[in-house]
C-alpha cells in the first residue's frame, strides 16, 4: 500500500506539472501570436494612428534628426568662425597699434631730418661766408 500511497501525489504532481506546464505554453504561444501581429501591423491596424499620420511622424522624426545634425554642425562651424574672427580682430589690432607706433616714428624723423638740414644749411652758410 505504501507504494500506491507514494504514488498517487507523485501522479497528481506529473499531472499538476504538465497542466502548469502546457498553460505555459499556451500562453507564451498568444503571447508570441500578439507579438507577431503587432509586429506585421502598422499601428493603425492595431487601433493606434492612422498609416499616413505614422509615415508622417516617422518622416518628421528622421527630418528632426537631420535638424538637430545640421544645427550641431552649424553651431560648431560658427564656434569656430567666431573663434577665427577673435583671433583675427586680436591680430588686426595689433597691426594697427604697430602701425600707429611707426607713423609716430617715421614723423619724429622726418622732424628729426628736418632740424638737421636746417642746421646743415645754417653751417653752409657759415662756411660760405667770409
Amino acid at each position: 500500500m505504501s507504494d500506491t500511497t507514494t504514488n498517487a501525489p507523485d501522479v497528481e504532481d506529473e499531472e499538476s506539472n504538465e497542466n502548469l506546464v502546457r498553460d505555459y505554453l499556451l500562453h507564451q504561444l498568444q503571447l508570441n501570436l500578439l507579438h507577431e501581429q503587432w509586429q506585421g501591423k502598422p499601428h493603425a491596424e492595431a487601433g493606434l494612428i492612422d498609416p499616413d499620420k505614422m509615415y508622417e511622424l516617422e518622416n518628421y522624426q528622421e527630418m528632426l534628426k537631420e535638424i538637430e545634425h545640421l544645427s550641431v554642425k552649424r553651431q560648431t562651424i560658427l564656434d569656430k568662425f567666431g573663434g577665427d574672427v577673435k583671433a583675427y580682430m586680436v591680430d588686426h589690432h595689433a597691426q594697427e597699434e604697430q602701425l600707429a607706433k611707426l607713423k609716430t616714428e617715421v614723423q619724429n624723423q622726418r622732424e628729426m631730418i628736418a632740424m638737421l638740414n636746417a642746421r646743415i644749411s645754417e653751417i653752409n652758410s657759415k662756411l660760405q661766408s667770409p
